[in-house]
């Protein structure tokens, strides 16, 4: 061989799948000779400077991006100090890579930086840079604006500017929605005195806030309620009032809000698919898809349909570039980037938004610097950059999910898919449409365990199905959007044309969904993700083993293929065999409890027959401070739950009524954790005076409360009193009865519990006379009836929590409230013995609804036509048969219960 010969052999080797970059700097005899120089002496290279061949894919830039990324989602919520001591170990690090790089770049021969210290040095600098970014940042967003709201804890005067539309996420006790919507804070005005800000808020706000568009700059009426560090939003704002409006949204945004206004009309008409598909999938407005659809979407991996990412961008600027082929290279940059900035504003700067936007303008710029497409290099600048710009999205799921299932198309579609067609024969062609989504699918896999226990069996099939429709549905969409304003009926016309697609998306979810085993049991949170990756990993070994030697191959046999089998087969039998997983779960359950969620909101606490139920007063759920209604039996495992969930401090303890099994545990709960102030009936019951007296001796604030009791605001939570009403309280009270609540508002103070319509005041006189002091049983009916029923609004989810209220009560309910609305979670009443009024179980049955109850108890609760009709409706979690229940919600607004099988 020639030495020309042997320098092109040598520079093929080197070449990259892509078909650039020839190997540089090949090793001659007489030193490092110019890549196929004629006449040079090409010697055999060491094997560390002979590029691999098998590698196609450049990774230098992964490590600085992983650790951007890290460090974004560590120090967003870490302390200044925290982070200044983190700078000094990271510049630190710089200093020490700069100074060993400098120092091995001397030489006669080297002319390059080695790899090593620069990449350390690049990821240590990349480092730094997001740790100031977040320092600059952090200091506009936590002003003295948000600091003063913040500390004033009661209503301000806030000037909002809107950011998105109005969302409902919950129904208000009337019936009426409530609304979530993104805004920036721009001024807070604590007792007069204004301050200017500059801060992202979420604001939760009654129907009145449904018509404003984004963009529109209101004030209010607020509450500021301090999020979680970590948190994209610095406060949660609870707006007590109406709007007031005092300006409109600029023209550009106004003019986009008309063209979304305009899709939305235009689907009117189709049929239930194509009203909340279209909008879905062009404009990420997924409003009008009916509810049974979205459930079945979830089930068959679908989801992601209804979120602008990655694939919108690929499918407008794909056909931007298809369709200006043949112009100059700049000229086709510039219309993409100028489409691609039109559909970020039109869908809206929402994070999914933003991400597609991003990896799609990074794409353009390897185009236009004549190179092609690099992906791993590609993915790894805009994850960079979106995390420099900001960091928050770090912790975003979303975000995770969107890096890993390019990086899963990008590192597995290709080799998966010459795979799969070579062994599909004449089937071959489809191979690409199942290798995308499986690579796509089992990348994300880890994160979708982690936050929904549950894998959807069919998710791969039924994106492969849907794939040819998806971008001729987003094609139409969006045309349609843009002509409806000057051609109402060219839009209509598409939209009829489109429908078609929606109608076989909606046929493959609902199909796939109501399959056998459409969605497999796997453990949720941190657990199930670590499961998963190990499955994973071990199945790559079984996969891989060819390349092993004989021992490893050997102990490969002997304990991987065992355990993935094993773990296979397990989940097959707790979904095929339900019983058994019942079974099983009940036993796991009897001995180790639940892990309790990091976003949990409700806990219910396994306290036997009695009732102890902790919701989470922080913005996103979470330890922190709640609220506690009612403290289970004397003897209960209360501070154990108290500990579990991570309470911090009680907003409130609400005591339904003084039956032993629901405040046995007081002392034990004011021992364990400081108790901000308290809530008890406005009701007669001898008992509940020494109660109050207890909380008196503890300086705990005590107020007597009734269906007139304002609302109260509970950090995060909004909690109302349905019963007992006034009127109740006066039907149940004999003429000479004395009455517990005194003073403006209820409060009970000064050191005295007060009475009304009762002639004496005092801890010892309170009880009153004789006559008044009825009998145990006496008191605890009338404790019953008259004990509370509360409703209590979550940012994403509704209560209602009764104490042991019977069929009167109940009844008594549903005539003061008749708009009363569905609860996302009912605490059944009185343990679910048989004494309900069925109109009202019926009409308040949740999608979950939680028993609290004692195993083998001797009263018959809870009662079995009373599981029956709540089993109808949702999901039946009784603590004697799963211990401490746990519930959250997900940003699609679906109930994860933590602690039943």
């Amino acid at each position: 061989m020639t030495g020309v010969d042997g320098a092109a052999a040598l520079r093929d080797r080197g070449r990259t799948l892509d078909g650039e970059g020839p190997a540089r700097g090949l090793v001659s005899a007489r030193g490092l000779a110019p890549e196929g120089r004629a006449g040079s002496e090409v010697v055999k290279a060491p094997a560390l400077l002979r590029p691999d061949p098998r590698r196609s894919l450049d990774t230098r830039l992964v490590l600085p991006a992983a650790a951007a990324w890290a460090t974004a989602a560590l120090a967003v919520g870490w302390s200044g100090s925290a982070r200044a001591v983190a700078a000094l170990a990271l510049l630190a690090v710089a200093i020490a890579a700069l100074v060993r790089a400098a120092r091995a770049g001397r030489g006669r021969h080297r002319t390059r930086w080695p790899r090593g210290p620069t990449a350390l040095l690049a990821t240590a600098v990349l480092a730094l840079c997001v740790l100031g970014s977040i320092a600059a940042q952090d200091t506009v967003r936590h002003g003295p604006a948000v600091t003063a709201g913040l500390d004033w804890g009661g209503t301000v005067t806030a000037l909002l500017r809107t950011e998105s539309e109005p969302q409902p996420t919950t129904t208000q006790r009337d019936g009426s929605p409530r609304l979530r919507l993104d805004a920036t804070l721009l001024e807070v005005d604590v007792r007069g005195e204004a301050r200017r800000a500059r801060s992202p808020v979420v604001v939760l706000a009654g129907a009145r806030w449904a018509s404003l568009p984004p963009g529109s700059t209101v004030s209010a009426s607020v509450r500021l309620v301090a999020t979680a560090d970590g948190e994209r939003a610095v406060a949660l704002v609870l707006a007590s009032g109406d709007p007031d409006v005092r300006a409109p949204p600029p023209s550009w945004r106004a003019g986009i809000v008309a063209l979304r206004d305009g899709l939305r009309s235009a689907v009117e008409g189709l049929p239930p698919h194509a009203r909340g598909l279209l909008p879905g999938i062009a404009v990420g407005d997924d409003s009008a898809v009916p509810p049974a659809l979205v459930d079945a979407m979830r089930a068959a991996g679908l989801t992601h349909l209804l979120a602008v990412s990655g694939a919108h961008v690929a499918i407008v600027v794909g056909l931007v570039l298809i369709g200006t082929a043949g112009v100059p290279r700049a000229v086709r940059l510039g219309v993409s980037a100028v489409v691609l900035a039109g559909l970020v504003l039109l869908v809206g700067a929402e994070p999914s938004v933003v991400r597609a936007g991003a990896m799609g303008l990074v794409a353009m710029l390897a185009l236009g610097l004549g190179r092609r497409s690099a992906a791993v290099p590609a993915l790894a600048v805009a994850g960079a950059v979106l995390v420099l710009t900001d960091p928050w999205l770090a912790r975003s799921p979303g975000f995770a999910l969107s890096v890993l299932a390019t990086a899963g198309i990008v590192l597995w579609s290709r080799p998966w898919g010459e795979a799969m067609a070579a062994r599909l024969g004449r089937f071959a062609p489809v191979a690409p449409a199942l290798a995308v989504p499986l690579a796509a699918q089992v990348a994300c896999l880890p994160v979708l365990v982690g936050l929904d226990g549950g894998l959807a069996t069919y998710a791969v099939l039924a994106n492969a199905l849907v794939a040819p429709v998806v971008p001729p549905v987003t094609v139409l969409a969006l045309l349609a959007t843009l002509v409806q304003p000057v051609a109402p009926l060219v839009a209509h016309g598409l939209l009829v044309v489109a429908q078609s697609g929606t109608w076989w998306i909606e046929a493959v979810a609902t199909r796939a969904a109501a399959l056998p085993l459409a969605r497999l049991p796997w453990p949720g949170g941190a657990g199930g993700t670590v499961l998963t990756v190990g499955l994973g990993a071990g199945v790559w070994l079984l996969v891989r083993r060819g390349g092993l030697s004989a021992a490893a191959q050997a102990r490969l046999r002997v304990w991987a293929a065992p355990s993935v089998l094993g773990v296979l087969s397990l989940v097959v039998v707790l979904s095929v065999l339900p019983a058994t997983r019942g079974l099983v779960g009940r036993i796991a359950l009897g001995s180790v409890p639940a892990a309790v969620p990091a976003d949990w909101r409700l806990l219910q606490c396994d306290v036997g027959q009695g009732s102890a139920l902790l919701v989470s007063a922080e913005p996103d759920g979470g330890p922190g401070a709640a609220v506690l209604v009612d403290t289970g039996p004397a003897g209960a495992p209360v501070r154990d739950c108290l500990e579990a969930g991570g309470v911090r401090e009680l907003a409130a303890l609400v005591l339904t009524h003084a039956d032993a099994d629901h405040v046995g545990e007081l002392g034990d709960v004011l021992a364990a954790v400081p108790v901000r102030q308290a809530l008890v009936p406005r009701a007669l019951d001898p008992r509940l005076v020494r109660v109050v007296g207890a909380l008196e001796e503890a300086d705990v604030p005590v107020v007597a409360a009734d269906a007139d009791t304002p609302t109260l605001g509970l950090g995060a939570l909004e909690v109302s009193v349905l019963w007992p009403t006034p009127r109740a309280v006066a039907l149940r009270a004999p003429p000479e009865g004395d009455v517990i609540g005194s003073g403006e508002g209820g409060l009970i103070g000064g050191g005295a519990v007060g009475v009304v319509a009762g002639s004496t005041t005092g801890t010892t006189a309170a009880v009153g006379s004789d006559e008044a002091a009825s009998s145990e049983e006496e008191a605890e009916g009338t404790a019953n009836e008259l004990s509370l029923s509360l409703w209590i609004s979550a940012p994403e989810l509704t209560v209602l929590a009764h104490g042991d209220a019977g069929a009167w009560a109940q009844a008594g309910i549903a005539r003061q409230w008749p708009a009363l609305p569905r609860p996302d979670v009912l605490v059944v009443a009185h343990h679910g013995s048989r004494d309900q009024d069925e109109a009202l179980l019926s009409a308040t049955a949740g999608r979950v609804s939680l028993v609290s109850v004692g195993a083998g108890n001797d009263y018959g609760h809870p009662a079995d036509d009373v599981v029956a009709r709540l089993s109808q409706i949702g999901m039946v979690a009784r603590t004697d048969l799963c211990g401490r229940i746990s519930v959250s919600a997900r940003t699609d607004g679906a109930l994860v219960v933590t602690g039943c099988p």
